[in-house]
Order: C-alpha cells, then structure tokens, then sequence
C-alpha cells in the first residue's frame, strides 16, 4: 500500500501545474461548496418555454429528473474522450460527471414533497421536486452509466471478471423487477433507493475512478480497484435482497437486512 501512495507521489510531479489547479478547483466545487435551499430552489424552477403544442410547454433543464438523466450523457463523454487518448480531460469530466449523482437529490429535496400525480410524464419529468419517476429514474440511469464501462475495463484491463459478472447477474435481475419493467411484483417490498443501493453506486464509481489511474500507467499495478470492486458486489447483493419479500422460513433475510439498513440510516 505505501509503495502505491509513494508511486503515485513521484508520477503526478510530472503532470503540469494547470491539472494541479483544475483538479483542486474541481474538489472545491463538487465537495466543498454546497449551495443553498434557496439556490437550490432556484435552480429546480428555472423555466424555459419551448414552442410545442399552441401554448408551448415548460422546460426545466435543471429539475431533478434532467438532473439525472443528464449525468449519463456527461459520464459517457468523459469515457469517449478518454479512450480517445485525452485521459486526464476524460478523467475530470467523469468526476464531474460522478457528482452530478448528488445534484438531483438534493435539488429535490429543496424544492418540496411528492405530489400524487401528474397531468402526463412531461410534466412530471419537469416538476422540481420529488416524483415517483425520480425514485426508479436515479438507480436506473445509475446502471447503464456505469456497468457498462466497468464491464468495458473488465475487457480491457484487470478488473476481475468473477466480482464483475456476479454484480451484473444481480444488477440485471434487480432491474427488470424494478420500473418500467415490473417483473416479480408479488415478490417485491419497494422500487426506490435504497441505503444499500447508494453505498453500492458510490463503491462502483469509486472502483471505476481508482481504476484509470492504474490503467493509465501513472501509478502502480494495485488490488485497490477490485477490492472496491469486491464491496460493490456485496452491497448489490443486499441490495437486492432488501428488494425482496422473502415468506416463511426465509423471512429472516428480511429482518437481517432492514436491521443493517437502520445501521447506515442512523450513521
């Protein structure tokens, strides 16, 4: 482990002074500076009027579903350009990308509660607060942004396929039981985010994150990535057991999983 942080000090000296004050600039931004409930809120309303139908229709860029669907098309563009041979242009835009996970949430959370229902999905895709599409939305877009790139470095590199393809079975089965797909809905407790459900995402981006360094020579061959990788895959697993109404003997599973959720709900 020393030997990775002492490596990783002697090779970053050769990235020039302008990444240095971009990547701090970066980690100022998306971890220090938290905006508002009010600029929050502001930034939910924000209204753009676009000629559809006779009166037009509102457009909210920054509502939290946009919020969220936006983090797929800036991820992949991140992991364009890096396989394209920009890797640290590619690296950043990816944190950035990553951050943009938190964004929705919080923008939600500022701009009210969960109205019951909607005239049609526009309005309900535009609305700034919390909707029921927001709670199947996130974790959606959360699958097909990263998995695919992991299984890509899986492919491509050195993370493990073992971790890997377990953590695809288990993401695959707990999708299509989920909206819009509703498969095995007499077996299931609830559709939205879960604890383990965040832990596991923050784990796969942060696995995937650890990995492109290696990945671009800058620093050492190291277990990290896949032992972040191999924590993922637990989390994906109780994830989709807490999912899961289990009956008769089985019903522990239940009560073993709500009791770690209340654990990280506490911390």
């Amino acid at each position: 482990m020393s030997d990775f942080f002492l490596c990783l000090w002697h090779g970053i000296v050769h990235i020039p002074l302008v990444y240095y004050v971009l990547t701090a600039l970066m980690i100022v931004i998306l971890l220090l500076w938290v905006p508002s409930k009010n600029w929050l809120k502001k930034m939910g309303s924000i209204c753009i009027l676009i000629p559809i139908g006779k009166l037009g229709r509102k457009l909210r860029p920054l509502a939290p579903n946009w919020v969220t669907i936006l983090r797929f098309p800036v991820v992949w563009t991140g992991f364009i350009t890096y396989i394209a041979g920009h890797a640290y242009t590619g690296f950043c835009i990816m944190v950035f990308g990553v951050a943009l996970d938190k964004l929705d949430g919080n923008i939600a959370s500022a701009c009210g509660s969960k109205p019951t229902s909607f005239p049609d999905t526009w309005e309900e895709l535009n609305h700034p607060g919390c909707t029921k599409m927001g709670a199947w939305l996130d974790p959606f877009i959360d699958k097909i942004t990263v998995l695919p790139i992991i299984i890509c470095f899986c492919v491509w590199g050195d993370l493990w396929a073992p971790f890997v393809s377990v953590m695809i079975g288990v993401e695959l089965v707990g999708t299509l039981m989920r909206h819009p797909f509703n498969l095995g809905q007499r077996w299931q407790r609830q559709t939205s985010a879960t604890w383990f459900g965040k832990i596991k995402f923050t784990l796969q981006y942060t696995a995937l994150l650890t990995y492109l360094p290696i990945d671009q020579n800058w620093v050492p061959p190291s277990s990290i990535p896949n032992v972040v990788l191999g924590l993922a895959m637990v989390f994906s697993v109780l994830s989709a057991m807490s999912r899961i109404e289990f009956r008769g003997s089985l019903r522990w599973i239940n009560e073993m999983t709500d009791r770690l959720s209340m654990v990280f709900v506490r911390r």
